[in-house]
């Protein structure tokens, strides 16, 4: 597909964050949603953003979830994508670039059918790691156990046959350098794997990889204190 670098400029990147921070619909709704993919059209030939976060899995996996906001992987005009939400709570809100390439999203992302119409998310993959390097918690929480159960239910051979290059990818431009992430790859993909035979033993080798990146994650945050 067609790389997007430099396809917007600053007035235009402007344009479609407001779009997506519009405060005249209900943050995280399912008419947030709608507004937002109808206002900033796309096709498989253009991508100009990803719906992520909980939206993400519920396009992926076709299953209800409860939403706290909308969160949108945008290409803007700079070198990374720009990762913004719709929420106002500080608390919520995140915002800033996501330190992965516009070229892999462009190669690797997946079209949905939601509600008749075609919106685009992040791969099974990408969602994954997501969960599990972006929960600050000590512990992974339920709810995002939850959704890694529903992402695993609808893992198919593209998805495995991606895996180990595109894990490995993410890893590589998101966790501390100390983490070897040859080790964590191969962990998070035995942790998949275990999911079809023993998902409580899947679920409990998800956990421990969570707290292995976190406890990384957190020694990096405390160096730059």
């Amino acid at each position: 597909m067609k790389h997007m670098d430099n396809i917007y400029n600053p007035q235009q990147e402007q344009k479609l964050i407001s779009i997506i921070k519009n405060v005249n619909y209900k943050i995280g709704s399912y008419n947030k949603l709608k507004y937002i993919t109808s206002n900033l059209p796309q096709n498989r030939k253009q991508i100009k953003y990803l719906i992520a976060g909980s939206w993400g899995i519920a396009i992926t996996t076709n299953e209800k979830i409860k939403h706290d906001d909308i969160d949108v992987i945008l290409f803007t005009n700079n070198k990374h994508p720009l990762y913004i939400d719709d929420a106002n709570n500080i608390e919520e809100k995140c915002e800033g670039p996501i330190p992965i390439s516009k070229k892999y999203f462009n190669e690797n992302h997946l079209i949905k059918t939601y509600k008749n119409k075609e919106i685009i998310v992040p791969t099974i993959n990408f969602q994954i790691c997501a969960k599990l390097i972006g929960q600050l918690e000590l512990r992974l929480p339920k709810r995002a156990i939850n959704q890694i159960i529903l992402l695993l239910n609808n893992y198919n051979k593209i998805e495995e046959k991606n895996s180990y290059k595109e894990i490995k990818y993410i890893l590589n431009n998101t966790t501390p350098k100390q983490i070897n992430k040859s080790k964590i790859t191969e962990k998070i993909i035995t942790a998949i794997k275990t999911y079809k035979t023993n998902k409580v033993k899947s679920i409990n080798q998800f956990i421990e990889i969570h707290k292995e990146i976190n406890t990384s994650l957190r020694e990096e945050f405390n160096k730059l204190d």
